[in-house]
C-alpha cells in the first residue's frame, strides 16, 4: 500500500475528522517486534525493520547482566546520539507535514533505552527530557495559527520501573508533555502507580490504559520492564 503512494496518516487523520474527533499519532520510540529476524538475508518485514537498524548493530544494547528480558538485547541505545536523532527525524516530517491534533510517545513499546552499567540514572533522565524538549519544539513549529497540538507519553504504571528507563515524569512535564499513559503494556493489572504518578504531576491529564490480557507474571517481588 505504501510501496504504491498510500498514505496511511492521511487517511487516519481523513476518517477522524469525517466524525469530528481529533487526530493522534503515536509512535513506538523502540519497537522489539521481529528484530529476532532482522539480519537474515531472506526477512521481509521491511514495514517493521528499517535500513538504519539492519545498517547499525553496533548501536543495538547488547547482553548485558541482569536485563530485565532477553528481547532487551535487540533494542536500539538511546545513549548514541544518533539512535535518538533517527528517531526524532521521523517525528519532524509527521509534525511539519501533516495537521496532527497530537503526539504520542510509547515508550512501553518496548521499554528498553540504555545499558545499565554506562550510563547513571541522572544521564537517562537528561537524555529523554531532551528529547521530549526537541519534541515539543517541533510539534509547536508545526501547528497552524492559533492550534495548539497536546503531547502524550506512554509509560509503565509501576514507578518503579522509570529509572531503568530513564523516565522522570516532573521533567518530561516541564519539557511540554501535557498526557501521561500509565500503562501495563497488554496486561490488565489490579495495582497501579497513578496515586504516585498523580503526586509527580498535580498539574497534568493522567490516563490508566486498561488492556485485555490478565496478569499472569509475578509483579511484586520483581520488575517487570514493559
Amino acid at each position: 500500500y505504501v510501496l504504491k503512494g498510500g498514505d496511511m496518516v492521511q487517511v487516519c487523520l481523513d476518517e477522524c475528522r469525517k466524525d469530528n474527533l481529533v487526530g493522534f499519532v503515536s509512535l513506538r520510540m523502540n519497537d522489539v517486534h521481529v528484530l529476532a529476524s532482522a539480519d537474515d538475508p531472506k526477512n521481509k518485514s521491511t514495514d517493521s525493520v528499517s535500513r538504519f537498524y539492519v545498517e547499525h548493530p553496533e548501536y543495538r544494547l547488547g547482553e548485558e547482566k541482569g536485563q530485565p528480558s532477553s528481547w532487551v538485547k535487540l533494542l536500539q541505545n538511546w545513549a548514541i546520539p544518533q539512535v535518538r536523532n533517527y528517531k526524532y527525524e521521523i517525528i519532524k516530517e509527521i509534525c511539519l507535514n501533516y495537521n496532527i491534533s497530537g503526539l504520542e510517545l510509547d515508550f512501553i513499546r518496548a521499554a528498553g533505552y540504555f545499558r545499565q552499567k554506562e550510563t547513571t540514572s541522572a544521564q537517562r533522565k537528561m537524555i529523554m527530557t531532551g528529547f521530549i524538549k526537541k519534541v515539543r519544539q517541533v510539534l509547536d513549529e508545526g501547528a497552524k495559527e492559533g492550534q495548539y497540538r497536546w503531547l502524550c507519553v506512554r509509560i509503565p504504571d509501576h514507578p518503579d520501573n522509570y529509572d531503568y528507563m530513564g523516565i522522570d515524569p516532573a521533567m518530561m512535564y516541564e519539557a511540554g508533555v501535557d498526557m501521561f499513559v500509565s500503562s501495563g503494556s497488554y496486561y490488565i493489572q489490579q495495582q497501579n502507580g497513578i496515586r504516585q504518578l498523580r503526586a509527580m504531576v498535580p498539574k497534568a491529564s493522567i490516563y490508566e490504559e486498561v488492556h485485555y490480557v490478565t496478569s499472569t507474571v509475578k509483579t511484586q517481588d520483581k520488575k517487570v520492564y514493559g
